[in-house]
């Protein structure tokens, strides 16, 4: 079994390829983010590894609009951390500390481990030069359904209005998530594999992520009842071109005009 990283822009279907993998004997943490409605079978999402990521888009993060938001959890209400909603260039280098490089390494001392964050999209570099032999599965979904999901996501949540969340703003951050992972993230090919989420609900290339980590996957993980949002609207010359890029590389064949 290979040691693996999930990324990909939140909401594309991270949770549900991590999943997959739940039985496979993998380390994820040992706190997970736990379920709620927006994604009731689990986020498979170390919260050790959440807040180092955090941390290193700390340093980065000077959007006007970013506040202090907070949530409930249980009767005590902490911060949420929201920087998986940065909209980042790939020309921001993401730095790391001494601190948090203790941190990374003692979080990647058991092996074999599975990690799934959306904000690897932009940590990654930070992190790689503490993983050991590690494998890459990046997930695409439709951009439209991503920004309906972020949305939603945000509403529940409580800070869709506090970060100034539209739909517009939402493909901006996915345009730039992807393309820091193509320009900054993407090294040695073959230690990189692309899917789309629509494989994942068809269970299309489950023998391939198979071989690729070496792992057994379980696709009774897989609920292909789950609602595919509306991919009715426009989404702009560059966000349509983007989207075809990858889906050429997650072998999907997909209608982008």
């Amino acid at each position: 079994m290979k040691n693996l990283i999930i990324l990909g822009c939140g909401r594309s279907g991270t949770s549900m390829l991590a999943g997959l993998f739940r039985n496979a004997g993998y380390f994820m943490g040992e706190k997970l983010i736990p379920a709620d409605e927006s994604n009731p079978r689990g986020y498979y999402q170390s919260e050790r590894v959440v807040f180092v990521n955090e941390r290193l888009l700390e340093a980065v993060d000077h959007s006007d609009q970013r506040k202090v938001v907070r949530r409930v959890v249980g009767e005590s209400t902490v911060p949420a951390a929201t920087r998986w909603l940065l909209a980042l260039e790939p020309d921001v280098d993401i730095d790391s500390t001494p601190g948090l490089r203790r941190r990374m390494r003692d979080i990647l001392s058991r092996e074999p481990y599975c990690f799934k964050d959306p904000r690897f999209s932009y940590t990654l570099g930070a992190w790689r030069p503490e993983l050991r032999d590690p494998r890459f599965i990046c997930v695409v979904r439709h951009p439209l359904e991503v920004a309906q999901s972020v949305l939603r996501h945000g509403e529940r949540r409580g800070y869709r209005e506090s970060l100034g969340l539209d739909r517009e703003r939402v493909l901006r951050v996915w345009r730039c998530c992807y393309r820091y992972i193509l320009e900054r993230q993407v090294r040695d090919e073959e230690m990189w594999m692309f899917v789309h989420y629509d494989q994942l609900l068809e269970g299309s290339r489950i023998e391939e992520l198979a071989r690729f980590t070496g792992a057994e996957v379980d696709p009774s993980f897989i609920d292909r009842d789950l609602r595919r949002a509306d991919t009715e609207g426009a989404m702009g010359r560059e966000t349509r071109e983007l989207y075809a890029t990858l889906c050429l590389r997650a072998g999907r064949e997909e209608p982008v005009g």
